[in-house]
């Protein structure tokens, strides 16, 4: 039942999906820069990331957000509102 609570309050790492009921600082996790969703350390490692971290789901919004700016560049340029330099 704690697990159930745990997750339903969002308190698990996004990659493993394990739950924690510790301070998450206290267990050597970090946040995405984005979203400050707490990740194992070790977790981030595994998949290569250093530096600064940004999750999955940060990542994919970001780039939804990038291909809707870059439409909605080319329509302006096509209507010709917008000139490239």
């Amino acid at each position: 039942m704690i697990t159930v609570r745990l997750w339903k309050k969002a308190k698990y790492c996004p990659i493993c999906f394990k739950c924690y009921n510790k301070k998450p600082e206290d267990l050597g996790m970090v946040t995405c820069s984005t979203c400050n969703k707490w990740v194992h350390k070790e977790c981030i490692e595994s998949l290569g990331f250093g530096g600064v971290f940004v999750c999955h789901n940060c990542q994919e919004k970001r780039q939804q957000t990038m291909k809707q700016n870059l439409k909605n560049a080319g329509q302006l340029r096509a209507a010709g509102r917008v000139s490239v330099v």
